[in-house]
């Protein structure tokens, strides 16, 4: 890593490492609510703990995807101005 990311490359990094570690945060409180179910199979606030890591998951993933949508939004936009301008200066 011996090159400066710029405030956007950082941001798309930082956004992946979020994604990710809400994943594995999920996988490890689902992993632990089975454990835990195992041993203790009359628990009843298990299942709030389990929606509520779902709902962080599930809110984590669409605001990635909404940001990545909007990148690509942007890329689209920025390569068609300069095909437009491509074309203006070729007449």
């Amino acid at each position: 890593m011996g090159k400066k990311m710029n405030r956007r490359q950082w941001l798309w990094e930082f956004s992946k490492k979020i994604v990710v570690l809400v994943a594995v945060v999920y996988a490890a409180a689902l992993l632990h609510d089975r454990i835990f179910l195992w041993f203790f199979p009359d628990s009843t606030s298990l299942p709030m703990l389990s929606e509520q890591t779902s709902e962080v998951f599930r809110a984590t993933v669409i605001c990635y995807a909404v940001k990545a949508g909007f990148e690509n939004v942007t890329k689209i936009r920025k390569h068609y101005m300069e095909e437009e301008t491509d074309e203006r200066s070729d007449i």
